[in-house]
């Protein structure tokens, strides 16, 4: 499990960067409405850091987004035609 937790840091952040400019933000900008600084957030974007559970809950409050939709992955679904 603690090796599933290693691989984690860089998912999350790789999420957060594609979402981040989806939505059009530097990160200066994002890092501005989430209090930290921007050498940070760069560094949690390449899985450097770990994203603390307030900076996420932080990010998808910006982003308006749950919990659920940062982590759905397009595709992840069922097979079409299985229930």
């Amino acid at each position: 499990m603690n090796h599933m937790r290693q691989n984690l840091a860089p998912l999350v952040g790789k999420k957060i960067r594609q979402i981040r400019k989806d939505r059009k933000l530097t990160q200066a900008e994002l890092a501005a409405k989430i209090g930290i600084q921007q050498s940070d957030l760069c560094r949690m974007e390449t899985g450097e850091y770990k994203v603390s559970l307030e900076a996420l809950f932080k990010i998808l409050r910006i982003f308006d987004m749950s919990i659920a939709e940062f982590f759905h992955e397009e595709g992840s679904g069922s097979a079409p035609g299985v229930e």
